[in-house]
């Protein structure tokens, strides 16, 4: 074995009596809560901003074009973003402001008229079928409010006509999102012109990858005059910014955690030196130099260090597991978004947190070793 790493195992034998003991132990409960507590707050962050977007897009269009008037020639626009690559499906939808009534119950809604579903969307459907052209897909909060289910008739009424028209509940809709539950209902472009002559809204398209919304995006308006055209990453920006944004203030106040546990390692190391001055005084006798003692209690600080990160990781890998896999914490999803926390860490994340906690283990260790090295053979001595 090398010889540092045989003297910092035989010095930290005695670091498991008195107060040493208690000052390591202190060092690393206090890493591994800091380290434990990053890993479970970071992945929370990240899961939570992972399944909203999962969950927005089996609902809103990856590109949104809308024109600045109505002289657009849509079926030759949908016709060149077809030739894109990465282009999934374009379709040309309708939204209006409508008012939904069941007997005595009636609730304002957002009405989305598309010829066809797009994929996603069918994958949310809990009851009934996606048959929008003969009926209408309502979310499941909008249901239970309204008290029905599929099969039953709704009158809609458009606020500019109101003139009800009826559509049967092909399917019910559960989006995992409380607004779109609450207050969507979706059926096709011929049943909405027979509520009134509503003119396109604008055009979706979908990608393979949503990732690539923003580079194709950028791509159509310099072909396209006459139209805003949105990505749904720039409808969620405020959104996901201020995920990002809690993220790194949660990563920087819990990182806090360790920085103040490593405290103790510095004690832990003065301590040890000082019981352990006539040790390293004969050593530098036999030709130990200072940097040899700065190595060896560098590597005692990284040991007990480590001892703290293992822990957290372990700790913090066994709290996520449970949270997700259980969901033994629910939410509020008309707050939330959604109805429980998603725990998503990935090795980056872990190595990530580990780098930075070690990193802060390891300079705290340097202070007391700097110390250690220039002790005096001649006074520990005498």
């Amino acid at each position: 074995m090398n010889i540092y790493f045989l003297l910092s195992f035989r010095f930290l034998k005695a670091v498991r009596r008195g107060v040493l003991s208690f000052l390591s132990l202190f060092s690393i409960v206090g890493i591994t809560l800091g380290v434990s507590s990053l890993i479970i707050v970071i992945g929370i962050m990240s899961g939570f901003k992972k399944e909203i977007e999962n969950r927005l897009l089996r609902f809103i269009p990856h590109i949104s074009i809308i024109p600045l008037n109505q002289n657009l020639k849509f079926e030759e626009i949908k016709e060149k973003i077809k030739l894109k690559d990465g282009v999934k499906d374009v379709k040309e939808y309708i939204i209006l402001k409508t008012i939904v009534k069941a007997s005595d119950k009636m609730d304002g809604v957002l009405l989305k008229a598309v010829d066809n579903l797009y994929s996603d969307m069918r994958k949310t459907i809990i009851s009934g079928s996606d048959d929008i052209k003969n009926g209408v897909l309502i979310g499941k909060g909008l249901a239970q409010k309204l008290n029905v289910v599929d099969g039953d008739t709704i009158e809609v009424y458009s606020v500019s006509n109101f003139v009800p028209y009826k559509l049967k509940i092909s399917g019910i809709v559960d989006a995992g999102i409380y607004d779109i539950n609450e207050h969507f209902i979706m059926t096709s472009i011929e049943n909405i012109r027979k509520l009134g002559n509503f003119p396109i809204s604008g055009i979706e398209v979908y990608l393979n990858e949503p990732n690539e919304a923003q580079k194709l995006s950028d791509d159509l308006r310099r072909h396209f005059e006459n139209v805003s055209i949105f990505t749904w990453i720039d409808l969620n920006r405020n959104l996901f910014s201020a995920l990002e944004l809690e993220k790194l203030g949660m990563f920087i106040v819990l990182l806090l955690i360790t920085i103040v546990a490593s405290f103790n390692i510095i004690s832990t190391l003065f301590i040890l030196s000082e019981q352990k001055s006539y040790d390293i005084a004969i050593l530098r006798v036999f030709g130990f130099k200072s940097k040899d003692v700065i190595i060896v209690f560098l590597i005692i600080g990284s040991i007990i260090g480590l001892m703290g990160i293992l822990g957290g990781i372990l700790l913090g890998f066994i709290i996520s597991f449970l949270i997700t896999g259980l969901k033994i914490i629910r939410l509020q999803p008309e707050i939330y978004f959604i109805d429980y926390i998603p725990i998503k860490s990935t090795l980056l994340d872990y190595l990530i947190i580990s780098f930075f906690a070690f990193l802060i283990v390891f300079l705290f260790s340097i202070i007391p070793s700097l110390r250690i090295s220039k002790l005096k053979i001649r006074d520990v001595l005498k």
